[in-house]
């Protein structure tokens, strides 16, 4: 990678004198260029781990370093929504293999977040990844409490994460019926998807009420995970 725009300043000048450039490298006309994506992946790759019994499989775009976390950090307190789109790529590169009647269910944002950024950004990302794969997006979780996580530690995030959503009834009822018995309908692919895993208190607590309601092929999808490989 011969050219790195590392500098603030000189990106605020190609925000300016080139609307579209690619982040990793400055090459004009992309957001993130194949050659960034593929360095980025071969330093960074994906992975995914069976982690039952929350997930059937938890698939991972990668470790919260480098490049993915300059991606992440910037689409999500910078306001860059032009990224939902890469990050949907590399989700969509990670999940491409589920079955086409597969439902991308959004981990609901709290709206003061909505509010400061703009856009809901696990939902935009759930939109772009519904125009690359086909997956339907059902926003079947809704905010039961507003609690913010960020600088919390591990059991203050269970504890919270225990009361922090709530099956969305109305939503549900529309896709599955009112008493859906249906073994079929009951084992649709449901896709979880969040930006971040911490200590996975939020996408577990997510798995358990859809499991809780009877959805029984749960996945998830993160972009990035912090703390290494291993899943405690």
């Amino acid at each position: 990678m011969n050219f790195t725009v590392k500098n603030t300043t000189l990106r605020v000048i190609l925000d300016l004198i080139y609307p579209c450039y690619c982040w990793g490298c400055g090459k004009i006309g992309e957001r993130f260029c194949f050659r960034c994506n593929k360095y980025n992946k071969a330093l960074n790759p994906p992975f995914s781990r069976p982690l039952e019994p929350d997930f059937h499989k938890l698939f991972v775009c990668g470790l919260k370093e480098g490049m993915l976390t300059e991606l992440i950090s910037e689409y999500k307190f910078h306001s860059r929504r032009y990224f939902a789109p890469v990050l949907a790529g590399m989700i969509y590169e990670s999940v491409k293999t589920l079955p086409p009647e597969t439902l991308i269910v959004p981990l609901p944002t709290i709206r003061k977040h909505i509010r400061k950024r703009g856009f809901d950004h696990i939902l935009e990302i759930s939109l772009e990844l519904s125009k690359n794969s086909g997956f339907k997006v059902a926003p079947l979780l809704s905010r039961a409490r507003e609690t913010i996580q960020v600088g919390q530690n591990g059991k203050i995030r269970r504890l919270q994460a225990r009361e922090a959503f709530a099956l969305d009834k109305k939503t549900f009822c529309n896709i599955f019926g009112e008493n859906p018995s249906s073994r079929d309908l009951l084992s649709r692919p449901i896709l979880i998807i969040d930006d971040v895993w911490t200590t996975g208190a939020s996408m577990k607590s997510a798995s358990f009420i859809l499991r809780s309601a009877g959805l029984q092929n749960i996945y998830g999808v993160v972009i990035a995970k912090n703390n290494g490989y291993e899943f405690t």
